[in-house]
């Protein structure tokens, strides 16, 4: 993982109530020894059956096999399941994670 898609993901758990990423994000994402400490991860069957593998502080950490390996979605609404393609927002690449939220900041001049 890049210093900036380490720096993207600290920005959407803080900013994010929930993010969707892949099984190989994941797997990566909990193998960085600065995020272990962080990671509080969930042994619930039914909920792994879900989707919902871990917490990062008050941002949930959603499994799919619909996102593409470095990819993310994220949302702030209430989540059940990880399908739910409705209530996540399009995919993007973590590293690109930040200029897309800056983007979406800027006033538009017509």
């Amino acid at each position: 993982m890049t210093e900036i898609e380490e720096y993207n993901i600290l920005m959407i758990v803080n900013t994010y109530k929930n993010m969707c990423i892949s099984m190989d994000t994941y797997c990566e994402f909990i193998k960085e020894t600065r995020w272990a400490d962080r990671i509080d991860p969930t042994t619930q069957l039914n909920l792994l059956k879900q989707g919902y593998f871990a917490n990062i502080g008050a941002c949930s950490i959603w499994v799919s096999k619909i996102i593409a390996p470095n990819h993310i979605r994220v949302s702030n609404q209430e989540i059940s399941i990880a399908k739910d393609e409705t209530k996540w927002s399009p995919e993007c690449a973590i590293a690109d994670f930040d200029m897309l939220t800056r983007l979406h900041k800027l006033k538009a001049f017509w």
